[in-house]
């Protein structure tokens, strides 16, 4: 009779159901990820329906590429009374039709109403603006390319016993 109770009570049916808190924090990384995709695939119908009118426009004017593959690591979930803000990392490469290659990757907060999880504003870099104008300058651009030194200013180790 003893083990019948053991068993009886180790029978691991009943599930932990996700708090409020975790499934509003479920459907904002749904929807960010809907909106990823479609801005990836270009789908501009499906943008319009995911994005305030506000943000609208700037992010299909900015749809300049070939290709475009972004990737996304959210770091924190805040969620607020009419509002869920995703804090997330994130890294791009935009390809144009002259097979010129953009490279970039920023931080962002991203905040979605929380009834309709529609993305609201955009705090911080944003990942769906390829900077346009920098593609066709120079044929390739990355945001960790160095800068070159300021004349007259010799950063290798090795020339500062030379003087």
């Amino acid at each position: 009779m003893a083990l019948t109770l053991i068993f009886s009570g180790c029978g691991g049916k009943d599930k932990i159901k996700p708090s409020d808190d975790s499934r509003l924090a479920m459907e904002a990384f749904d929807s960010i990820y809907i909106i990823k995709a479609a801005y990836q695939d270009r789908n501009s119908s499906a943008l319009k329906k995911r994005l305030a009118p506000e943000l609208v426009e700037n992010i299909l004017n900015n749809l300049l590429f070939e290709k475009a593959e972004l990737t996304f690591t959210p770091k924190i979930v805040r969620i607020k009374d009419s509002s869920v803000i995703v804090d997330l990392n994130w890294q791009g490469t935009w390809q144009t039709v002259k097979e010129e290659k953009l490279i970039r990757r920023g931080t962002a907060n991203l905040e979605l109403e929380k009834e309709t999880m529609t993305l609201l504003r955009i705090d911080g870099d944003n990942p769906f603006i390829t900077l346009s104008d920098e593609i066709g300058k120079s044929g390739e651009k990355s945001q960790d390319e160095k800068p070159e030194p300021a004349a007259g200013f010799d950063i290798n180790p090795d020339n500062a016993d030379s003087e």
